[in-house]
């Protein structure tokens, strides 16, 4: 495609926001999780802006931070069960 091209000139259309909930996320163990994970991963990978918002069970506090400041997208951790959310 050459530079004087309409298509060259066009802007790209803005990124598809998804907030994603989930009952679970990692690092902690659950399938739920994992799929959650998984599309969150993949759909930021095609240009989709995603935040996931889940509660983050059976790991340490440093350990789940450390796993979410890793991501391509935010995490937001919510009180599970244990804690007295409502999941």
């Amino acid at each position: 495609m050459t530079t004087d091209s309409p298509r060259a000139t066009r802007h790209a259309p803005p990124a598809t926001r998804l907030l994603l909930l989930s009952s679970e996320f990692p690092p902690g163990p659950g399938g739920i999780g994992a799929h959650a994970y998984q599309l969150a991963r993949h759909l930021t990978a095609r240009g989709w802006s995603v935040a996931v918002a889940a509660p983050q069970p059976y790991v340490a506090t440093a350990t789940r931070d450390a796993f979410n400041r890793r991501q391509p997208f935010a995490v937001v951790p919510l009180a599970g069960r244990e804690d007295g959310g409502p999941w």
